[in-house]
C-alpha cells in the first residue's frame, strides 16, 4: 500500500496572494493565479480518496502547481525588472544636484564694497 500525499493549500494560496500585481503582466499572474487555485481545490479533492489513482494523480497535480507557481514567480520578478527600469529612467530624467546653478557667495573681500546710496 502507498503511503498518502500530504499537501498544504495554505502555503500555496499564500504564495500565489503575495504576488503583487500590476505592469503588463497583471492579467496573466491573475489567470495563473485562478489556474493555481484550481489546481489546489482539485488536489484536495483527489486527496480524499487515498487509492493508488489518486495519490498518482495528486503527484501529478503537485507538479502543476509548483509550475504555476515558478510561471507567477516568473513574472512577478519580470515586473520588478521593468519597475526598476522605469525608476531609473526617471531619475536620468531629472536633474541632478550638481547641474543645478546656485546663487553665487560675495566673498568677504566684495562685502562692504558697495555703499548704499538710499540711505
Amino acid at each position: 500500500m502507498a503511503s498518502p500525499v500530504s499537501v498544504s493549500g495554505a502555503t500555496v494560496v499564500s504564495q500565489a496572494s503575495d504576488a503583487s500585481s500590476g505592469g503588463g503582466n497583471s492579467n496573466t499572474i491573475a489567470g495563473l493565479k485562478k489556474k493555481l487555485m484550481a489546481l489546489v481545490k482539485e488536489l484536495k479533492t483527489v486527496l480524499g480518496a487515498p487509492d493508488e489513482q489518486s495519490i498518482e494523480k495528486a503527484k501529478l497535480i503537485q507538479m502543476q502547481i509548483q509550475l504555476v507557481q515558478a510561471q507567477i514567480d516568473q513574472l512577478v520578478r519580470e515586473q520588478a525588472q521593468e519597475a526598476a527600469k522605469q525608476q531609473d529612467a526617471a531619475k536620468k530624467n531629472q536633474p541632478d544636484a550638481s547641474s543645478i546653478e546656485t546663487p553665487k557667495r560675495l566673498s568677504d573681500h566684495n562685502i562692504g564694497n558697495h555703499i548704499d546710496e538710499f540711505v
